[in-house]
């Protein structure tokens, strides 16, 4: 299995090197080629929240699947609501939240530490996913906060130091949770944050994450379920 997800990122590396060759990708979002890998590749990786349910419900001692999907879909409704009603907190929690679960999901070996430390662990790992963006493409990611209604830049917090620190933080983070492991474990790490950065430092910021999130994220999630 380290195998597996060890040629996945070395694979996926090389396409993020090979991609970033292509000039004209990088003043074109190729939203219509976005969307058509959101609406395939995402939607499935989304799509297979049903077999997580069913761990879950057997971990709770649950047998009724009905009781997963009524709550699924309240969660959705009432995220539906809430944004309506505190859109930028909202929107703040999602960046948090994703941020532990795309660190999480993405580390394909065992690390448990004392409760809470792992989990920063791998807040800190995923933020890269968030801050590589607002460093490297700092005004079209920007932009596309605005029209959400959020300005990220308003705050003096988001500063180029703060977030070159933030970015340095979550390396070190991927690298201390690969820590005592093998090459090939290291390497993962190592190539997925590497990718991350040749991905937001050429592309556009919509292109370089629905590339990441189909091709690395949503990929390797099909992998581990399988």
């Amino acid at each position: 299995m380290n195998k597996i997800n060890y040629y996945h990122s070395l694979i996926f590396f090389n396409l993020c090197i090979l991609l970033s060759a292509f000039e004209f990708l990088r003043d074109n979002s190729l939203l219509i080629l976005s969307l058509f890998l959101i609406l395939s590749l995402g939607i499935s990786h989304g799509a297979l929240d049903h077999i997580k349910g069913k761990k879950l419900l057997k971990l709770l001692n649950y047998k009724s699947t009905s009781t997963f999907y009524i709550l699924y879909v309240l969660v959705g409704l009432s995220v539906i609501l809430l944004w309506f009603l505190f859109s930028k907190i909202l929107l703040l929690i999602f960046l948090i939240v994703a941020s532990y679960h795309f660190g999480k999901e993405d580390t394909v070996f065992s690390f448990k530490r004392k409760f809470l430390i792992s989990e920063c662990l791998f807040f800190l790992k995923g933020s890269s996913v968030i801050v590589a963006p607002l460093l490297l493409q700092r005004n079209a990611t920007n932009e596309i906060f605005r029209i959400l209604n959020f300005n990220v830049f308003d705050s003096a917090v988001f500063s180029d130091q703060f977030l070159i620190a933030l970015l340095c933080i979550s390396f070190l983070s991927s690298l201390y949770i690969s820590n005592k492991k093998n090459n090939n474990l290291k390497g993962i790490m190592i190539m997925d944050f590497s990718s991350l950065i040749i991905l937001n430092f050429f592309l556009t910021p919509i292109l370089a994450f629905t590339l990441y999130f189909c091709f690395l994220h949503s990929i390797r999630h099909s992998i581990a379920l399988i």
